[in-house]
């Protein structure tokens, strides 16, 4: 199990500098573990499908991951009917960040498309594609 081994091998060391050390020289693998056995994945992925750091994804790749992980595309359905909202008021905010004034949402259905949705944010936020949440 994850957090055993992350008790025996991380957090059963004192020393605080030693500790990071340990954790940073793990990171691959701990991010793979939670990927693959934890029910809470690692959230900084890239969409080049490369595990990063929150503040090396951009605007866009923070949604779409969002997204990935609370809409299930292939029963095109939210994981939880919250979670609409939750994007919707993401990209809203993102859009505020990115100084665009125009809302992208005036009036969507209970059933959009959230892939569609980024597409449109795309168009009317160039920028989201390339610029990053921590500059």
């Amino acid at each position: 199990m994850l957090w055993k081994d992350l008790d025996n091998q991380v957090f059963s060391i004192k020393d605080p500098e030693k500790r990071l050390q340990k954790l940073q020289s793990m990171r691959n693998n701990i991010i793979a573990r939670l990927n693959a056995d934890y029910a809470k994945p690692w959230s900084a992925v890239a969409n080049s499908g490369a595990n990063v750091e929150l503040d090396g994804l951009t605007y866009y790749e923070c949604l779409s991951r969002l997204t990935s992980l609370m809409y299930l595309a292939s029963e095109k359905r939210w994981v939880d009917s919250s979670y609409r909202q939750f994007i919707l008021d993401c990209l809203e905010r993102a859009r505020a960040r990115l100084r665009e004034e125009i809302p992208l949402v005036d009036k969507i259905d209970n059933n959009f498309e959230p892939g569609k949705l980024l597409e449109r944010f795309l168009v009317s936020c160039p920028q989201a594609i390339s610029e990053v949440l921590y500059p």
